[in-house]
């Protein structure tokens, strides 16, 4: 039995021991990529929707960005969004140039910071635009802002930080409790366990595979499949003996929901956050090389 003394050394190891930032700064790139992604889409779609020749007009954009709607958080007008609906593209050309900050590690913080509140702000007052990818980015890019600035490419690699550490336990904590509030959502849903809410939505064709394979069996194996693989990762992180083979565990969770949704903003949202536990084996042999 550990004494209490030996889990609170844990407990302080985990959290505050100096973090090398090179670590730091590699989960900041993938995260600045994956949001970068988004506000990309924000950038070629949001027009569409709420400008001023898209499928909304002017009055319908103020409407869903909340004006006179109770219930909305109409008291909360600091998004630029709540008054200009069509300032979309905008908001997501500030919150791309602040991620490209963020990933190139110079002015790091305040790039994650900017890259923040502009994709903030899209949740806030443009659902139609959201995701479920979403609220893992912005986290990410919150804790992140944390981290002090580093470049990859630094040949100094001694530089640490505690609160580079804290950030990455964050990201890390998030990304793990993600994974198992979506476990439990598809353990409480019966379409999960027989495969039926799999084979809907092969039948809709939201999947990469055709509709032909809307058939019970594929349906049922890919929903197990689903569920295992998320088991699988909450194990890799939870026993250390195992945790080297968790980044392919994560691919094959990332394959099997883009052949069942095809949403490669959540496939990039998953990939840049499980950076924060495993570095992309690829990556991880570039950088010790430079």
């Amino acid at each position: 039995m550990k004494t209490i003394r030996e889990t609170i050394h844990q407990w302080n190891g985990f959290w505050f021991c100096p973090m090398q930032l090179r670590d730091v700064a590699a989960t900041r790139l993938f995260v600045s990529i994956a949001a970068l992604t988004l506000f990309l889409f924000y950038f070629l779609t949001s027009n569409q929707w709420f400008g001023s020749t898209g499928w909304f007009n002017t009055s319908a954009g103020l409407h869903f960005a909340g004006q006179g709607i109770e219930g909305t958080g109409a008291s909360y007008r600091w998004s630029i969004l709540y008054h200009f609906p069509n300032s979309g593209p905008i908001i997501a050309g500030i919150g791309a140039f602040a991620c490209l900050f963020a990933a190139s590690g110079r002015l790091a913080p305040l790039g994650c910071s900017v890259a923040w509140v502009c994709m903030v702000m899209f949740q806030h007052r443009a659902p139609l635009l959201v995701g479920i990818c979403e609220p893992l980015i912005t986290a990410s890019l919150l804790y992140l802002c944390l981290a002090p600035s580093h470049r990859i490419e630094e040949r100094n690699q001694s530089k640490v930080s505690v609160f580079g550490n804290v950030a990455i336990r964050l990201v890390q904590v998030h990304f793990a409790l993600w994974i198992l509030f979506s476990l439990a959502t598809m353990l409480s849903t019966e379409g999960w366990w027989t495969g039926e809410s799999v084979r809907r939505l092969l039948a809709d064709g939201q999947g990469l595979l055709p509709r032909t394979w809307a058939v019970p069996h594929v349906a049922e194996g890919l929903a197990h499949g689903t569920i295992l693989f998320q088991i699988g990762i909450l194990a890799c992180i939870a026993n250390p003996t195992i945790r080297s083979i968790g980044w392919w565990v994560v691919l094959a969770f990332v394959a099997v929901m883009l052949l069942v949704i095809s949403d490669w903003l959540y496939a990039i949202a998953i990939f840049a956050t499980a950076s924060s536990i495993w570095s992309p084996p690829f990556f991880r042999k570039a950088i010790s090389t430079s």
